[in-house]
């Protein structure tokens, strides 16, 4: 569903959707939804709202890209956005013609005192690495997101093997597995079996990881096809790290070109991104520094 409405193509059968909707029902009877203001999330709990009787406003808050999805999907999915009263995308770009539900815009955000963004020290940085075996001795392009087809982390192994000829680093992807996800477990056994010395791959839930990593990486990566926001760019970019992203969702608004390194126009193709690699992992000075300046600044 989420692919889908993504722009992915799905077998929208019968029997998917009645046991969507059952499931749905299931969920609505287990839980008791007595508040002033409902917010529900994205697409797998949608239909809860056909199952109570309101006692205020409900919003659906959609947090993926909708510039292109598809449509059957959406089609099947409009009766019970419309039973809502308003509904929160992250980008005008996502405004869905011909609803009638109002529709609003807010961008997320990053809070910058948890765990995942408070100030390091390099001794908390090196122990956090050094527990989950990375290796510090060479510069670190690290990628953080799901795994899944829209990250592309695949694309992202092949781009890393090709830059390498040119400059020495390790590479770091961490990430998680969605859990309504099904291809997700099968992208990430696939992605082990391309695992080397040089390619470190880890499916673990720590925060704290996710900070050192952020704040020693020579470069942060987010090689997305599609993407909602991007909350890791974000959070690269507090903490004065060069990003090089896809031109694609939120991103473009998130990252100046030439500026954060962003890198194609829609799929980062794999000499574009390894050309942007090589400049941040042995640039001029100077143009780092402005790099990492103007990151933060763009994040505030």
């Amino acid at each position: 569903m989420h692919n889908a409405l993504q722009g992915a193509d799905v077998n929208l059968t019968k029997l998917k959707m009645e046991i969507y909707e059952e499931v749905v029902f299931e969920n609505a009877v287990r839980n008791h939804i007595h508040y002033n203001i409902v917010v529900v999330h994205d697409p797998q709990p949608l239909p809860m709202l056909m199952h109570y009787r309101k006692r205020g406003p409900w919003i659906w808050r959609c947090h993926v890209d909708l510039s292109e999805p598809n449509r059957e999907m959406l089609n099947y999915l409009i009766p019970f956005i419309r039973a809502y009263d308003a509904v929160v995308l992250s980008l005008k770009e996502y405004r869905q013609k011909g609803l009638v539900t109002p529709q609003v815009f807010f961008v997320p955000a990053i809070d910058p005192f948890t765990i995942k963004n408070k100030e390091f020290t390099g001794k908390e940085e090196q122990e956090c690495l050094q527990y989950h075996d990375i290796p510090t001795d060479l510069p670190l392009i690290v990628q953080i997101s799901r795994f899944d087809r829209w990250k592309d982390p695949e694309g992202v192994i092949e781009a890393f093997r090709i830059a390498r000829r040119e400059v020495n680093a390790t590479l770091v992807l961490l990430g998680n597995v969605a859990t309504d996800d099904p291809e997700g477990a099968e992208i990430f056994e696939s992605l082990l079996k391309k695992r080397e010395e040089r390619i470190v791959i880890l499916r673990v839930q720590d925060t704290a990881l996710v900070n050192a990593l952020q704040r020693r990486a020579a470069v942060v990566l987010q090689k997305c096809i599609r993407e909602g926001f991007g909350l890791t760019v974000a959070e690269a970019m507090w903490k004065g790290t060069p990003v090089i992203s896809g031109n694609v969702g939120d991103i473009r608004h998130q990252i100046r070109n030439y500026v954060n390194k962003i890198a194609g126009k829609n799929v980062l193709f794999k000499r574009n991104i390894c050309d942007k690699m090589y400049t941040a992992l042995a640039p001029d000075k100077g143009e780092v520094s402005t790099i990492i300046l103007q990151g933060e600044q763009r994040c505030l």
